[in-house]
């Protein structure tokens, strides 16, 4: 099988594309806003065009993708298989191959549908397409990868019906696979272009019927969804494919996998889709949900490697946690006084304030303890005296002056270790603060 893409070729071709249209190779790259060095690094093979430059090149130059991604150095015409040839100089010739013929590759191992999409002939792409037979062998070993070039080009050129080609590779497939990563990527990136809206839904929502076999034997219909909801979003967070997330959240009214999003997000560095997600969720739908069997807490508390406050505490507001205590726990644990501060701030009622104040005097957060002492009614203050070590006595006496009792409801084994700590301090006449 020959390779996807050839560097050096593609590299050449490129630089005869530049002198043809008399652009330099500083002018393509501010073209594709990348610098001289790394322009001339790929145009000399050392290195590769991404997909989004490639197709950038080929609307530059205003070329097909496949025409640029499979350009090989031209063979002289006495050395041209008779497909080529037919391609190049006699298409009339083409409409007499029979059916059963043209579906076959030739002596170079490829089909003529190849040669008609690396010539950009769309006019007779269209005329082969609709013919309504097959063009490639469903039986050759090159099948499903001569189909998915043929489904970019179909897409890139705005030709025939993608939705067929999709099939037939569903059938072959068993599933939309693609064989070749860079088929994949530059696939899914004309998907999520504004203009395929349609594409996207009907990737999205249909199903299709496949034939499956029974202990390898006994045929039967099977009903395969075309993009399964969590391979979808595998996809969306792979190729950072914002308007195809936006259609996903269109038609899956409950798209609630908040756990899997964020470890997608964690694992491609996709924080703007988790943003993008946050910002079309509904709060009140996400509230109605029992998180108490799944690790909402534990995905809320990842949020922070993102290093992005905003982030986390829109996610919270929305409603993606279980048990607000346990997560105030960790923040206070770590000092994470920025979002802490804020939840306190907006979402007092969240929150149980004798949990909190707990946590606080375990940690030694002063300055929380102080934010919460305005906020606790007289019960909560003797519980975080209680709930005082029996050595730090600047926080029992702060907490006595700011109205504090040791009183028998929270009655703990150090209470009395406490008094008699506090009364050595007041003897020796020690007052400090």
């Amino acid at each position: 099988m020959p390779a996807i893409i050839d560097s050096k070729n593609v590299g050449e071709y490129i630089k005869k594309l530049l002198r043809e249209h008399s652009m330099t190779q500083e002018e393509l790259s501010r073209k594709l806003n990348i610098s001289k060095s790394a322009v001339s690094q790929n145009l000399n093979g050392k290195s590769t065009f991404d997909i989004q430059n490639l197709m950038h090149i080929a609307e530059i130059f205003d070329i097909s993708l496949d025409q640029l991604m499979h350009q090989k150095n031209r063979e002289p015409s006495d050395t041209m298989s008779e497909y080529e040839r037919l391609v190049v100089h006699d298409q009339s010739k083409i409409s007499l191959i029979e059916a059963s013929q043209i579906k076959n590759p030739d002596l170079y191992g490829k089909f003529m549908i190849e040669y008609v999409m690396e010539h950009g002939e769309k006019d007779l792409f269209k005329t082969l397409i609709n013919r309504g037979t097959s063009l490639v062998d469903k039986n050759h070993s090159r099948y499903s990868e001569v189909v998915s070039r043929m489904l970019l080009y179909m897409i890139e050129n705005s030709v025939g019906n993608p939705e067929k080609l999709t099939h037939a590779l569903i059938e072959h497939e068993g599933s939309l696979v693609f064989k070749d990563s860079k088929i994949e990527e530059a696939f899914y990136t004309l998907v999520e272009k504004e203009e395929a809206e349609s594409l996207r839904k009907y990737l999205l929502r249909e199903s299709v019927s496949v034939q499956n076999r029974l202990f390898g034997k006994i045929p039967y219909n099977q009903n395969v969804k075309i993009l399964p909801r969590k391979k979808a979003l595998e996809i969306i967070f792979k190729y950072n494919l914002k308007n195809m997330l936006a259609t996903l959240m269109d038609l899956s009214k409950r798209l609630y996998d908040f756990e899997y999003l964020v470890n997608l997000a964690l694992e491609y560095d996709r924080k703007n889709l988790l943003e993008s997600y946050l910002s079309q969720v509904d709060s009140r739908e996400v509230r109605k949900l029992d998180f108490s069997m799944r690790p909402i807490d534990e995905a809320l508390l990842k949020l922070r490697r993102f290093e992005d406050t905003e982030l986390f505490l829109n996610a919270f507001e929305k409603g993606f946690y279980d048990n607000p205590n346990n997560v105030m726990d960790t923040l206070i644990k770590e000092g994470n006084t920025k979002i802490y501060d804020h939840l306190l701030s907006a979402h007092k009622d969240a929150f149980n304030l004798k949990s909190v104040s707990s946590a606080a005097v375990h940690y030694k957060d002063h300055g929380l303890l102080k934010t919460l002492v305005p906020m606790a009614k007289p019960d909560t203050l003797n519980f975080m005296l209680a709930e005082t070590k029996s050595d730090d006595v600047k926080l029992m006496k702060y907490l006595i002056r700011q109205g504090a009792n040791f009183d028998i409801n929270h009655y703990r084994r150090g209470t009395y270790e406490k008094i008699n700590t506090l009364l050595s301090h007041l003897l020796k006449g020690d007052d400090a603060s």
